[in-house]
């Protein structure tokens, strides 16, 4: 830029230097008119000078911001494949213990307690069940996520049904927050593989978000919607993946495996898998059953 100037300089010093030997004594008479002239052309050349400049710093911008990017999808490849295993063995760990601790208490509790009464018995025993189930469910996610081959067991499926009985097993965890189901269709599908997909999904959005989550049944798709932060959308590629957790909760004790089950599950139904975010706003998951 400085070599700029002085080879402008250089000019206003050539042109005045020649007017002033081709006019001779005239070139003092008609020296306002030459200094207006100078003082237009350095006004012309310092506007050309001010819009190239701009026009750079637009140009370093665009390329400054592609390269954010490009540096934003690379570290979360980077975060994702560089999963550490005791990761992933603390996640599992964390997912055991809650439904172990309370099968051991309670079966110790039914040992311990000859003289309880049934209906208190009955109860620890539900308990049992319950967690023993829960247990299962985890083993699941587990197979399915390290890429153990799935049969469906196909049967007609009510919707609304399979997502009250996620609402139901999700509202001791999220006491304050609720699922509002609306809507009903029947789709043919794998009852419990369809509802881990609904749990997951609602789970989720619970998750993210401090309100109540709508779930919206209709005849040819589902929709989880929550008022969380959102996702951008770079992330949205990732949040299937395998081991990938989103956002502030990247690196807490959960398996990661949710949103991948989900997709396989999807996959092997033949359904399809939809997401939409908006920052600030929220997302929408859910699946296309029909056409």
């Amino acid at each position: 830029m400085l070599k700029i100037f002085a080879l402008f300089t250089v000019f206003l010093a050539v042109l005045f230097g020649s007017f002033w030997f081709i006019l001779g004594e005239i070139f003092w008479q008609k020296v306002y008119i030459l200094l207006f002239v100078g003082i237009f052309l350095t006004m012309l050349f310092a506007f050309i000078v001010f819009e190239l400049l701009s026009l750079q710093s637009i140009r370093v911008r665009e390329v400054l911001d592609k390269k954010q990017t490009k540096l934003k999808r690379q570290s979360a490849k980077i975060r994702l494949r560089n999963y550490q295993p005791e990761g992933l063995l603390g996640g599992i760990s964390h997912e055991f213990k809650n439904p172990l601790a309370i099968i051991k208490t309670s079966a110790q509790t039914i040992k311990g307690g000859e003289n309880l009464d049934q209906a208190i018995r009955d109860k620890f025993i539900d308990k049992i069940i319950k967690n023993s189930d829960k247990l299962d469910k985890i083993i699941n996610r587990l197979r399915i996520g390290f890429g153990e081959n799935l049969v469906l067991n196909l049967s007609l499926v009510e919707l609304s049904k399979l997502c009250s009985q996620v609402s139901e097993d999700l509202a001791s965890k999220y006491q304050n927050q609720s699922i509002v189901i609306s809507g009903s269709a029947y789709v043919k599908a794998d009852a419990d593989m369809i509802y881990q997909v609904l749990f997951n999904l609602c789970e989720n959005a619970l998750k993210y978000s401090q309100n109540d989550v709508f779930v919206e049944i209709l005849q040819d798709r589902v929709l989880v919607k929550d008022s969380g932060s959102g996702i951008d959308d770079d992330e949205i590629k990732l949040i299937t993946k395998k081991f990938y957790k989103s956002g502030e909760k990247n690196w807490n004790s959960s398996l990661g495996l949710g949103l991948y089950i989900v997709k396989y599950i999807l996959k092997l139904h033949k359904f399809e898998f939809l997401v939409s975010s908006q920052i600030g706003v929220g997302s929408e998951f859910g699946f296309k059953f029909r056409d």
